[in-house]
């Protein structure tokens, strides 16, 4: 088949340096981890494609980049997760003939889903420089929208606020972020980095 699905595996974000130490250590944080075999569905209209299955190992849907580790607790972290889905795309180009995809479908549940809003504009990117048949790409997260809101307490300790620490934490501003949007919102950059212009079918429950 000349059609791909991506699906882009889930597990929450990490949004301080010690939860993400903790998460390094674990299945969603590190490649040491991973599992050697996985699995994922079509999600493309016929369903027949070939289908990548791309594990985590990250902690903030692959938006960050810092050249340096960062210590924590005495331990080096690496925030880079925004140059997983090319090293992905890479290795799919070079070894399973994505070369000759016309349509990828990139879909992904709970942080997966929020992974397909931050980075199906660069896939479809990717897919126009090196697919020479390549006609589109669509989005379909499951559960990838989180809502801007303050907790039941009323604190400051709440989603928006984790995410504006996380912005800085692991350094959105290294490509997550668009002009135009930066331009939108120059006092509150953490709402910049979901900007996909891509169509997008999101599946949610009420």
């Amino acid at each position: 088949s000349t059609k791909w699905t991506i699906f882009i595996q889930g597990g929450g974000w990490c949004w301080n340096e010690s939860f993400c130490l903790r998460r390094s250590r674990a299945t969603r944080g590190s490649s040491k981890k991973f599992p050697e075999q996985g699995s994922c569905t079509c999600m493309n209209a016929d369903g027949d494609c070939n289908c990548i299955y791309m594990l985590y190992g990250d902690g903030a849907s692959f938006s960050g980049y810092k050249k340096d580790p960062v210590v924590i607790h005495g331990t080096e972290i690496y925030f880079r997760g925004i140059t997983k889905p090319r090293a992905t795309l890479n290795y799919a180009f070079e070894n399973l003939g994505l070369d000759e995809a016309t349509e990828v479908v990139v879909t992904g549940t709970s942080a997966g889903g929020l992974s397909v809003f931050l980075q199906m504009d660069r896939i479809g990117d990717v897919m126009r420089e090196r697919a020479p048949k390549f006609e589109r790409i669509l989005g379909a997260p499951i559960v990838g929208y989180f809502l801007d809101h303050g907790n039941y307490r009323g604190d400051s300790n709440n989603y928006t606020a984790r995410m504006k620490y996380v912005y800085g934490m692991q350094n959105l501003t290294a490509g997550a972020l668009t002009p135009a949007f930066l331009r939108a919102f120059p006092d509150s950059p953490h709402y910049c980095f979901m900007s996909p212009d891509k169509p997008l079918f999101m599946f949610n429950s009420k």
